[in-house]
């Protein structure tokens, strides 16, 4: 993600089929217009978006690990398009 702090926890999901993940945002990026994350090629697939290639998401930021917060707080793009990263076998 372009502006989320480094490490930060957010709970990814697919509307369309209401599968969730949560993901650990560890670099900067994309640089694609209109895109906001991009995923592992596991992360895709648990969510049921790899073989789209590219699909839309609700993305929540979750409280930081070091906090003692439980609460979360919605990111201010709810719909995100998401390009998955082939590269990586891991969710980010």
């Amino acid at each position: 993600h372009l502006r989320l702090p480094l490490p930060t926890r957010v709970m990814v999901e697919n509307p369309r089929n209401g599968k969730a993940i949560v993901i650990k945002i560890n670099d900067r990026g994309p640089y694609a217009k209109n895109r906001v994350m991009d995923l592992s090629r596991e992360g895709a697939r648990q969510l049921g978006t790899l073989s789209m290639g590219v699909g839309y998401v609700e993305c929540m930021v979750l409280a930081k690990a070091n906090s003692n917060k439980v609460s979360s707080s919605k990111v201010s793009v709810s719909q995100a398009s998401v390009n998955q990263a082939s590269n990586s076998n891991d969710s980010k």
